[in-house]
């Protein structure tokens, strides 16, 4: 057409103004997430700077109080050992036993015993107290340092409460609660019950009992030792852990106790009243059968 259609200019400036604004939307949305990799980049460079500063950091103070403790403490002529003080709460641990326990390993992993000369501060506390506390007749060891020169190991001993093996053997062993064997008998422990019955192929652990019915006849003891009114009427001189289902306890007094191991508080308290009741009767008992809770048979001595 010669002349100009105003129909046709509209729609071609419409389509024009859609065609710019598309292009203008599109390259801010290509602006911003080019801006977003920018701090994106920026972010993850701050952060790698800032961890490695940090390491480095951290790195170099390590370093630093390393060598600051070797001259300070390790290194230290004034930390040398010149005192070892090695005691116990039992005469039957000498201090020559303790010198021979107290190890621990160096940096090489040799073992080294303990020893005048040596650097208070190179000695590993910990080490030589789990040495100690290998020896089965320890119960515990406390080792400190006393600055400027002296190094302290007091080793506490298990407590024995009971003897293995019948009075027909030349020698018996101790034995505490928790079935440890803590060494041979000797004078300090020749008035404690006698564990008998035991199979000699018992397995044990490390030195430790783990016969279930040795198990079971250590806890009696330990009951009857720490009441007072248990122990006033329960005295044992034997325990038998020959069967299977029941202890077979021989009192001091002569009383001979079928014991059930089940309910083991309850039925010794019953004993206990038993015997105390017979007592004042002026009777004494033959036997005593504790199998059961209820309905407990007994037999007077004639």
């Amino acid at each position: 057409m010669w002349y100009d259609d105003p129909f046709v200019k509209f729609k071609n400036t419409k389509r024009n103004r859609r065609t710019s604004r598309g292009r203008k939307s599109v390259l801010m949305v290509n602006a911003r997430l080019a801006e977003q990799r920018r701090d994106r980049a920026h972010r993850f460079v701050a952060v790698t700077v800032i961890t490695l500063a940090l390491a480095g950091g951290t790195w170099l103070t390590a370093q630093a109080a390393r060598v600051v403790g070797r001259h300070a403490f390790t290194e230290n002529e004034r930390f040398t050992i010149r005192h070892l003080d090695f005691t116990a709460d039992s005469r039957v641990i000498p201090e020559r036993l303790i010198r021979e326990w107290a190890e621990y390993r160096d940096a090489t992993g040799e073992r080294v015993r303990v020893s005048e000369g040596q650097n208070l501060f190179a000695v590993d506390l910990a080490a030589v107290r789990e040495s100690i506390l290998q020896q089965f007749a320890v119960q515990d060891a406390v080792v400190t340092r006393r600055l400027p020169d002296t190094l302290a190991i007091h080793v506490i001993r298990r407590v024995p409460i009971a003897r293995l093996g019948p009075a027909t053997l030349p020698f018996t062993f101790d034995v505490d609660r928790e079935g440890y064997l803590v060494g041979r008998s000797g004078t300090t422990s020749a008035g404690l019950p006698r564990i008998i019955g035991l199979d000699p192929s018992a397995p044990r652990a490390q030195g430790r009992l783990m016969d279930p019915m040795a198990i079971e006849a250590l806890r009696l003891l330990y009951l009857c030792d720490s009441s007072n009114e248990l122990a006033k009427w329960i005295r044992v001189e034997t325990i038998g852990v020959g069967h299977p289902d029941y202890l077979q306890l021989e009192l001091h007094s002569g009383e001979y106790v079928m014991f059930g191991p089940e309910n083991m508080k309850e039925r010794l308290a019953k004993l206990a009243s038993i015997l105390e009741d017979a007592a004042a009767r002026g009777e004494r008992l033959k036997t005593v059968n504790l199998t059961v809770d209820r309905n407990i048979p007994f037999i007077p001595q004639s």
